[in-house]
């Protein structure tokens, strides 16, 4: 598993507190207030990090409702109208219609990953069986583009061998085809059973 924002920030924060706070000098007091200081800023954005989408898109869902409320009582041919106006429109493509679940989509991944190791776990018992090698097929393939992205995530560390042929996690996240789900176009929607509320 490739450790998320919140993990690699609480590692700086522990490694900050347990080594290198004991290693200033005590007389040295400024250099503490701003290792202190350093340390609830780590703090702060460990615990925005989950959240930071959603407050996107509630700002953003926010100035779409006052836009809306502007244009109502704005006259036809009032400065700007037409533009605000096709902003709003643009907006209603963007903006998702619900609030998105970070924290639930994450518990729902582990579940329905732990789920798909359990079910196939005796997948590569018998070679024969053509159902069997066609499940295999297609979770060798997963796997190939779960790499993929993992090493791109993670490519600013200086560890990657092959860098230059690693494609950037922009293209991977936002410009490859994205998988067909059943609820495409319902940014909160997870499905039935997902332990989500």
């Amino acid at each position: 598993m490739v450790p998320d924002t919140r993990m690699r920030l609480a590692t700086i924060l522990k490694a900050l507190n347990d080594i290198v706070g004991p290693a200033i000098p005590a007389e040295a007091t400024f250099v503490h207030e701003q290792l202190a200081l350093i340390c609830k800023s780590l703090a702060i954005a460990i615990d925005h990090s989950a959240h930071e989408y959603a407050f996107v898109v509630c700002d953003a869902a926010d100035v779409m409702s006052l836009a809306r409320d502007l244009l109502a009582v704005m006259a036809e041919d009032f400065p700007g109208r037409t533009q605000l106006a096709d902003l709003v429109a643009r907006g209603e493509k963007v903006v998702p219609g619900s609030m998105p679940d970070h924290i639930g989509l994450e518990g729902f991944l582990r579940e329905l990953k732990l789920a798909i190791e359990t079910t196939t776990a005796d997948l590569f018992t018998d070679p024969e069986d053509g159902r069997l090698r066609q499940m295999q097929r297609l979770i060798l393939d997963h796997g190939d583009r779960q790499t993929l992205r993992e090493r791109s995530w993670t490519i600013a560390t200086g560890f990657e061998s092959d860098a230059r042929n690693i494609p950037p996690i922009e293209v991977l996240l936002y410009e490859q085809p994205f998988p067909a789900v059943a609820n495409a176009g319902k940014p909160n929607a997870l499905p039935v059973g997902s332990g989500v509320t």
